[in-house]
């Protein structure tokens, strides 16, 4: 992009910068002042450009963010709220803010949010091309410390709640981290906008608290605590998700005993039992890097004996239902066909004919998600004309036979037998909560595919699965850009090909396009009509 072009504010065109846009012929200025340069960044709830104050002659960033009618309410209160705490606070290492409006009518109608622009690679950025010794992670730490340390110390206390390397910017004039985007930001004390139950923050990074809709500085403390995870162990925080949502990272952290306290501390599920405060933990800190050591780590605050109980309810209770009183007990989950279908349950009659139909090739093992043990079978069956695997196979399916569905669901289909038992939290709720997650932008689509698996005790996606749909998605797009210069017989194969990817579930297609739009092949390289639907989504391949 050259120094004078644009991105008109109306349209969305790129032109020329002058008092009228090539395209629809109105100021190009966003409030006929910003002139928008580039886009810097893109999340799920807006844009953020790279945009030049006209009046000052100064480059700022500017946060766009849609308001539809159908924009759900809380949404607009984070929105509303970000813009109000950037007003009050001032720190060299916040963005300062400068100005904050709605503009635009209808579907055009959006909210505005124009800040300080801060030069740099976003610590995420930094990350994938670097290692960081112990030392380093720890003066890294100390930095972001200092930054909660001053939102916590506002009256009243600031909270952050989404802090992860993607919301830190090493500032290219002095190597400093700067914390950005405050769209998760809530005050501690008397927050009528968030009412004590929005859920807010970024999987892996979230305390267990969090996704209960409460938040405290110990919330942000714990995030610490998993930043210095990742950077420790360059690992995805994803794959170190254990089964009761924390944090599994002893194994994949290398790092000094006292390192390891303090990450152990900070990663706590109670808030009680973390450190109590980010000046607490930039002191523990100092000693680390000092060599010194008392042995103990940080002092915590001294424990209660009157409030055990409520602590050990709270612990029980840190699994991911929003809204959710902590100690409440669960009672147990009636199992129907429909819950079962909907969860994916494994059918003890489907598997039981596997076994004996096609058991000498290890279907009912592929079935129950046992892949390693079908391979076997098939392996095993291909080398002794398939009459070993056979025999086994015909065992396991008159065992599965005898089976009672209570014992089969206790093998095969755990998380069903977990919620009639009403030992653990019901794991549709969790799964919706996860869901809940995907909705707010908090969660990738892989990571909840990744984490649905593993609740229904099921294998997750692997990579195979992904390549497939990644790689058809594209192939899809530039075949019905270019529809016409393919043979009819080869665009007849792709649609088959479609269908099949369609039935195993690696593609979702809505059935909202119309049967003119499906027959006429012409009309799909129609170039206004293909931008139209790039303009209602994406959702027309992937979900």
């Amino acid at each position: 992009m050259s120094a004078t072009e644009v991105i008109c504010a109306a349209c969305g065109t790129h032109g020329p910068l002058g008092n009228t846009c090539d395209a629809c012929g109105q100021d190009p200025r966003l409030k006929g002042r910003y002139a928008l340069l580039e886009i810097v960044g893109h999340g799920a709830v807006g844009t953020t450009y790279r945009a030049r104050d006209e009046m000052k002659r100064q480059t700022v960033a500017i946060k766009e963010m849609p308001l539809r009618p159908t924009t759900p309410r809380e949404q607009v209160q984070r929105i509303e709220r970000e813009a109000r705490v950037l007003g009050e606070i001032g720190h060299d290492r916040i963005p300062g803010h400068r100005a904050h409006f709605a503009e635009g009518s209808g579907k055009h109608r959006a909210f505005y949010l124009v800040q300080d622009f801060v030069a740099g690679p976003t610590l995420a950025t930094e990350m994938a091309g670097k290692r960081y010794t112990e030392d380093e992670v720890l003066a890294l730490l100390d930095e972001v410390l200092e930054v909660l340390e001053y939102l916590h110390g506002l009256a009243p206390p600031v909270i952050h709640r989404d802090l992860k390397p993607k919301n830190l910017i090493r500032r290219e004039r002095d190597g400093k981290l700067v914390l950005i985007d405050f769209g998760a930001v809530r005050d501690v004390v008397q927050d009528p906008t968030t009412g004590g139950s929005t859920v807010a923050g970024t999987y892996g990074y979230m305390a267990p608290e969090q996704f209960r809709g409460e938040a405290s500085p110990r919330s942000d403390l714990y995030a610490v605590g998993a930043m210095a995870v990742e950077l420790l162990s360059r690992r995805s925080l994803i794959d170190l998700v254990g089964v009761d949502h924390q944090l599994d990272w002893q194994k994949a952290v290398h790092a000094s005993p006292e390192t390891r306290r303090l990450i152990e501390r900070l990663l706590s599920a109670s808030p009680e039992m973390r450190p109590a405060s980010a000046k607490s933990v930039r002191a523990e800190i100092a000693r680390i890097r000092a060599g010194e050591s008392d042995g103990g780590g940080i002092r915590l605050n001294k424990p209660d004996p009157q409030r055990a109980a409520r602590r050990a309810a709270q612990h029980s209770a840190s699994m991911p239902v929003p809204n959710r009183a902590a100690g409440v007990p669960v009672r147990p989950v009636v199992v129907t066909d429909a819950l079962r279908r909907k969860m994916g349950a494994k059918d003890k009659s489907l598997a039981t004919l596997l076994a004996f139909v096609g058991g000498s090739v290890g279907a009912h093992q592929w079935y129950l998600g046992k892949w390693k043990l079908g391979f076997l079978y098939f392996v095993l069956g291909w080398m002794t004309m398939f009459i070993v695997p056979g025999l086994i196979s015909a065992f396991q399916g008159w065992r599965m036979l005898k089976m009672s569905q209570e014992a089969f669901d206790a093998e095969y289909n755990p998380a069903l037998a977990e919620m009639s038992r009403g030992d653990t939290l019901g794991v549709a709720e969790q799964i919706r909560a996860l869901h809940d997650l995907v909705q707010a932008g908090a969660m990738t689509d892989e990571e909840f595919a990744h984490e649905k698996a593993r609740l229904l005790g099921q294998r997750a996606p692997g990579t195979l699965a992904t390549l497939g749909r990644d790689l058809v998605e594209s192939v899809f797009e530039q075949f019905e850009q270019n529809m016409d210069q393919l043979p009819e017989e080869v665009a007849d194969q792709l649609g088959r090909h479609r269908k099949k990817l369609e039935a195993k579930g690696l593609l979702k297609r809505r059935r909202a396009r119309s049967d003119a739009n499906r027959g006429r092949l012409d009309q799909l390289t129609d170039r206004r009509s293909f931008s139209d639907r790039r303009e209602r989504g994406r959702d027309h391949y992937l979900e």
